[in-house]
């Protein structure tokens, strides 16, 4: 996913103008990491529960729609 938005910068990064595509990158892969345990129905502990909470909030609060 992460390697999907990097390719298309041109046309996703007008929706995170204060972040670069690196950034985005980063966050994409660590919820991607989450999201394999939950595809693989492994635990999900409380610290992958919690980082998934400031991942989704860091991204969204970058959204400029």
């Amino acid at each position: 996913m992460g390697k999907i938005i990097v390719g298309n910068w041109t046309i996703f990064g007008k929706y995170f103008p204060k972040q670069n595509e690196h950034w985005l990158n980063v966050m994409v892969d660590e919820l991607y990491k989450i999201r394999c345990l939950v595809a693989h129905n492994s635990y999900v502990g409380k610290d992958e529960r919690d980082a998934l909470k400031v991942y989704y909030k860091s991204i969204t609060a970058q959204l400029q729609l």
